[in-house]
């Protein structure tokens, strides 16, 4: 099992790999978006990656949960956390990434009922 260290620096690695494009969102809070894909033709290991960004520039009120593989939650309060990182690799995760986030988006705005 790799260190903490060790993922981090990779993670960070492939994420400078990654061009990406910045959108801020006003309200009452304020909420930044980061987002970037490297193209690919297969999976992990051939190049492809997904980077989503998530940052409270302001006033953004969330808890946030991860669980691992091995069912141990990781829990931030409001107060806690300051951006959510995700980076995919390869096409498939691209795509069901992709449709997961435009399912979100459809019943946040729309009430969507059924997925």
């Amino acid at each position: 099992m790799r260190g903490i260290t060790e993922v981090l620096t990779k993670f960070n690695e492939e994420v400078s790999k990654i061009q990406k494009i910045e959108k801020i969102y006003n309200s009452a809070n304020i909420l930044q978006l980061t987002i970037g894909k490297i193209e690919s033709d297969g999976d992990w290991g051939h190049g492809g990656r997904t980077y989503i960004k998530l940052k409270d520039c302001g006033s953004t009120s969330a808890m946030i949960s991860i669980t691992n593989i091995n069912g141990k939650k990781h829990i931030f309060d409001t107060s806690e956390w300051e951006s959510i990182e995700i980076l995919a690799g390869g096409e498939t995760e691209r795509q069901t990434l992709s449709e997961a986030m435009t399912d979100i988006g459809n019943y946040l705005k729309n009430g969507v009922k059924d997925l």
